[in-house]
């Protein structure tokens, strides 16, 4: 396999797959590097890849995630070095497997934080085929919010706002806190109760969840249009 991104980690747990096995993770802000920029537009590349091969042999809500996880990956490539930007990346321990990515920033007009795009890697997607649920491992989704919630509300209670991919999604945040801002299918997570759903998920499990996504429209929508319609 390919080397995996380089960065600082700020988390470290152990998830687990369907079948029990154990798996060392960690989520790394990843450097603002010519590397690991190449590293993320190859995932880009290889999971769109994926997504096209998929066909009839996958539902429709999987090829849609699949797709999702490729625009991620895209638009997450050219975060390093925004500084309006920030980037989270989960992948194994050993750095050689990619597992999800999150980018977020700071509106100091609200002021609130907005989690505008997490996904996990394609195999991970409920409905991926071949992918047997007993591999796919858990928790990924759960742990890229904590370590969000970590670098963020927990050090400075500000508001957090995201908006959901599905239905799906809506039902993964509205489970740890979140409530309906009023405006469309947007999610808020007031503070303090952030940092009490911070403290309640270091307590916990993380493997409740195996797929989460939130979509920002005006990021998704400058890399695939399709997704706005």
């Amino acid at each position: 396999m390919a080397p995996g991104l380089t960065g600082a980690v700020i988390a470290s747990r152990t998830l687990v797959r369907g079948d029990g096995a154990p798996v060392a993770a960690v989520v790394i802000r990843p450097d603002d590097s010519d590397a690991n920029r190449a590293t993320l537009r190859d995932t880009a590349t290889a999971w769109r890849q994926l997504a096209g091969s998929l066909g009839a042999t996958a539902s429709t809500s999987a090829v849609h995630r699949v797709y999702f996880a490729s625009d991620v990956a895209q638009i997450a490539s050219g975060t390093l070095g925004d500084p309006d930007a920030r980037l989270l990346a989960a992948q194994t321990a050993d750095g050689r497997v990619l597992l999800g990515l999150a980018v977020y920033r700071f509106d100091p007009d609200g002021p609130r934080w907005c989690l505008g795009l997490l996904a996990t890697s394609p195999v991970n997607v409920p409905g991926y085929p071949g992918a047997l649920t007993r591999q796919q491992v858990r928790g990924i989704g759960t742990f890229l919010l904590l370590a969000f919630l970590d670098d963020t509300v927990v050090t400075g209670c500000t508001v957090v706002e995201l908006e959901p991919l599905d239905a799906a999604a809506a039902t993964f945040y509205r489970a740890r806190g979140f409530s309906p801002t009023g405006h469309d299918h947007d999610l808020r997570l007031s503070c303090p109760d952030a940092r009490v759903v911070a403290a309640d998920l270091h307590a916990t499990p993380l493997d409740a969840d195996y797929w989460v996504a939130t979509a920002d429209r005006d990021d998704l929508a400058r890399v695939n249009p399709q997704w706005m319609r």
